[in-house]
């Protein structure tokens, strides 16, 4: 997964670093204007 920021005002941040686009890993924290949210890729299979 990948996340970039599409010229926002505030900027995209992912672990505290400002982003033009980065591919994500586990854990990895992304800040989108007031909002922190924390990646995880999730499992395959059931």
């Amino acid at each position: 997964f990948e996340v970039s920021d599409a010229g926002s005002l505030n900027g995209t941040y992912v672990n505290r670093d400002r982003i033009d686009r980065v591919r994500l890993s586990d854990g990895d924290e992304v800040q989108i204007g007031k909002y922190r949210l924390v990646f995880f890729s999730g499992h395959e299979g059931g």
